[in-house]
């Protein structure tokens, strides 16, 4: 055992508890992010199943890494709450909150169901025919793949698919524990959409861990709610029934791409980032300068080059796009495992600036997740909690990697916005008054004519 990795791993649990006490929610930034990591190192530290040991570098990475993620954090609360009444403690969506536009929401997962379901019908048939989800992950996934080899398949995927599937996923554990008033049809038939496409998506990709995004999103808004939730008894059934399938799906699919224990996937899938982010280290790296914000930029170079075809946009985005290969190179952490893709923000922060990068991204990335956090406290509305399931959703994954290095995360809060757009127009005759009203964002213009 390492216990100077457990006296760490003790440490950041002490912060979980003192962020919970201090924030009276479970699910705040420092309560999470610090819970996660605890767990891990005090998991690794057990060496189970023969998990090769880490590098120095790689465990100082960590623990400064989480430990300037609580003092950004810790700062954001101080400078925040003094415009908060409720001190972080009430997050209780406002009842006069601007609602989701249903419309909106059904129309782009129509679009997204017609694309996938042809795909999903043939996935489905191969598995039927003896194929395994192993097969069906090389072909929807790898680019030498026969369906992922399209560009239109990626882009659509990349662009629209997955980004809108995650935003949806967070839309619908918002509308079935919050607008329970709102019964309408449209409602009804995007939480039905949204599941579809979640299954679908599932079957070809083989994405298991969006099983647990539904399960974390329903969590976390229970607990932002301040645990008010009242449902009905179908909804409750509804819901259990709905924890034991993805209970059954994670492991019908884990079993299907060749997992033998569960228990021992789940451990590699939580520890395996510390001596995957080791191994990574020890290979060549250069400094990227942006890899911890590429999400943001990559849409715009890709728009641009497209245009101008520049050979310094070429250059970066080559780079990027080998950086991104890199890391989905196999590696093996221990006897009989190997482990791809789980390389912590630690690994992109020390990419965008050495260790001193390191320390100010973390700082950085603590303070804006606070920032968030307290954001929804303040409007209290729909749309500042989606933000916020978004931002949590890097939070405890963030063994993965700094979620916004993807274009599709990225995507996934503009998806988010046009969940709430409003008609700018709406002409309406009342009494004899004409009344132009024209909604934005930001207010509401009246102007109204008298015969």
């Amino acid at each position: 055992m390492e216990y100077d990795v457990i006296i760490a791993a003790c440490v950041f649990l002490t912060l979980a508890v003192f962020g919970n006490l201090l924030l009276r929610c479970i699910v705040n930034p420092i309560t999470v992010f610090c819970t996660v990591w605890g767990v891990i190192l005090l998991a690794y530290s057990f060496h189970a199943y023969g998990l090769y040991y880490a590098s120095s570098l790689s465990l100082s990475l960590i623990v400064v890494g989480v430990s300037l993620f609580f003092f950004g954090a810790v700062v954001a609360m101080i400078l925040f709450r003094r415009n908060s009444n409720s001190h972080g403690r009430i997050t209780v969506i406002d009842e006069n909150a601007a609602g989701m536009n249903y419309t909106v929401m059904l129309l782009l997962n129509i679009i997204s169901f017609a694309f996938l379901i042809g795909f999903g019908l043939s996935a489905i048939r191969d598995l039927l025919s003896g194929s395994d989800f192993y097969y069906i992950h090389k072909m929807y996934n790898d680019e030498e793949g026969m369906i992922a080899g399209s560009k239109t398949y990626r882009n659509m995927i990349t662009w629209f698919v997955w980004p809108l599937l995650d935003a949806s996923l967070a839309a619908m554990a918002a509308s079935i524990l919050c607008d329970k008033e709102n019964t309408s049809k449209k409602k009804k038939l995007f939480i039905i959409l949204t599941l579809l496409n979640l299954a679908l998506f599932i079957i070809i990709s083989g994405k298991r861990l969006r099983l647990l995004n539904v399960v974390m999103f329903f969590i976390a808004v229970f607990y932002l709610q301040g645990r008010r939730v009242k449902l009905k008894g179908r909804t409750k059934l509804a819901i259990a029934v709905g924890l034991v399938a993805t209970l059954w799906a994670f492991n019908y699919i884990s079993v299907g791409r060749g997992t033998q224990s569960i228990v021992r996937s789940l451990y590699v899938y939580l520890v395996g980032c510390v001596p995957h982010l080791s191994s990574k280290l020890s290979g060549t790296v250069n400094p990227k300068g942006l890899t911890s914000v590429y999400g943001f930029f990559q849409p715009i170079l890709i728009i641009v080059n497209s245009v101008f075809h520049s050979s310094t946009l070429n250059s970066i985005r080559n780079s990027m796009s080998d950086l991104a290969a890199y890391t989905q190179v196999r590696t093996t952490i221990g006897p009989g495992m190997t482990f791809n893709a789980f390389l912590t923000p630690f690994y992109f922060f020390y990419l965008d600036g050495g260790v001193i990068g390191n320390v100010v991204l973390s700082f950085l990335f603590g303070f804006f997740s606070m920032g968030v956090y307290y954001y929804h406290i303040k409007k209290r509305s729909y749309q500042s909690l989606l933000l916020y399931l978004l931002v949590f959703f890097s939070l405890y994954m963030s063994m993965v990697r700094i979620q916004f290095f993807q274009m599709r995360y990225v995507l996934s809060f503009a998806y988010t916005f046009l969940f709430f757009i409003k008609p700018k127009v709406k002409i309406v005759f009342q009494k004899g008054r004409f009344q132009d009203h024209v909604n934005a964002f930001n207010g509401e213009h009246r102007f109204d004519m008298r015969r």
